[in-house]
């Protein structure tokens, strides 16, 4: 994946994106990300959710998104999206609970086209 091995360059932009990272006893153990979708001015994209499997179960998953879409309002976004694998049922739990509606299909100008499920959330 392009971004992940180049984060500091996606995320270097803080008026445009920003890239949160959850630590315990100062070690990373997660992160996630929201940036523009497409250039788009209204519609964000929640990116890189990751947490080391010895850090889930501890709600670090629904703060990296809640700060994510906290952000993402401060920004003016009014919709946020995200694409995501059916294989990823505890995050598309986690994407539900937090109000994220399930798409037919991806929004048009998604890159991600190995994702199976995408989901949209009025912020």
């Amino acid at each position: 994946d392009a971004e992940v091995n180049a984060m500091s360059q996606h995320y270097a932009d803080e008026n445009a994106s920003r890239y949160f990272i959850a630590t315990i006893k100062g070690n990373i153990v997660g992160g996630c990300g929201i940036a523009a979708f497409n250039g788009s001015n209204d519609v964000c994209e929640l990116r890189k959710l990751f947490l080391l499997p010895e850090s889930r179960g501890l709600g670090l998953g629904k703060k990296l998104t809640e700060d994510c879409l906290k952000y993402a309002q401060h920004k003016g976004y009014t919709k946020c999206y995200l694409d995501t694998l059916k294989s990823m049922q505890s995050a598309i739990s986690l994407y539900e609970k937090l109000g994220f509606k399930h798409l037919d299909k991806s929004l048009a100008g998604t890159i991600h086209n190995g994702c199976d499920v995408w989901m949209l959330k009025a912020l």
